[in-house]
């Protein structure tokens, strides 16, 4: 009996003891399951912590741009203003005080004037350039003068005398020193 009993204590005991153990057992589980919810809950609260501090920071940054490219454009807007206040300032002056216009109105003549004159200068003078560098030497070495008023003399006294100029010019030829200073093959002289 005292064996019995003392089975059966122990079999209560370790009955309660496996109670107590499995007490335990989902005592730690459930406290598992509780600290797993918790850091699920505390990550997603950092993360929506996070996510509206971001969105904060964006909205903060966007107002700081804009504000920033408002106030780049306020001052390019007064910059701009102030140009045309002052040119228009300087045409007020000059269209009301009359020797400012006429000095105007000279300088920006006399800039037209230049560069027109300037313009077709370095024509005059690359076609002179071209004219020379692009002939032969045998064309560049001719009688026939190298300026427009070269001639004009013996062109005149040609005019104002011609029955002179007319015979002295057949004779020139007829003596062969008509051609003056050009150089021919003899044969060619005698026949021209």
């Amino acid at each position: 009996m005292q064996e019995e009993s003392s089975m059966r204590q122990e079999a209560a005991r370790r009955a309660t003891e496996e109670q107590i153990q499995a007490q335990r057992r989902q005592t730690e589980r459930e406290k598992a399951e509780i600290e797993r919810e918790t850091i699920r809950v505390r990550a997603m609260a950092e993360a929506e912590g996070r996510a509206h501090e971001a969105k904060l920071a964006e909205d903060v940054n966007r107002r700081m741009l804009v504000d920033r490219a408002n106030a780049e454009r306020e001052k390019w807007v007064a910059a701009i203003n102030t140009a045309f206040d002052h040119i228009g300032g300087g045409l007020r002056a000059i269209l009301t005080d009359q020797n400012k216009l006429v000095v105007a109105v000279g300088g920006v003549t006399a800039l037209a004037a230049g560069v027109f004159t300037t313009r077709e200068g370095a024509r005059v003078i690359w076609s002179y350039v071209d004219r020379i560098l692009g002939q032969p030497s045998l064309i560049r070495e001719s009688s026939r003068g190298r300026y427009p008023w070269s001639g004009l003399l013996s062109r005149a006294m040609s005019t104002l005398s011609p029955g002179a100029n007319r015979n002295s010019g057949m004779s020139g030829i007829q003596n062969g020193k008509g051609l003056g200073d050009v150089i021919l093959h003899p044969s060619l002289q005698n026949r021209i």
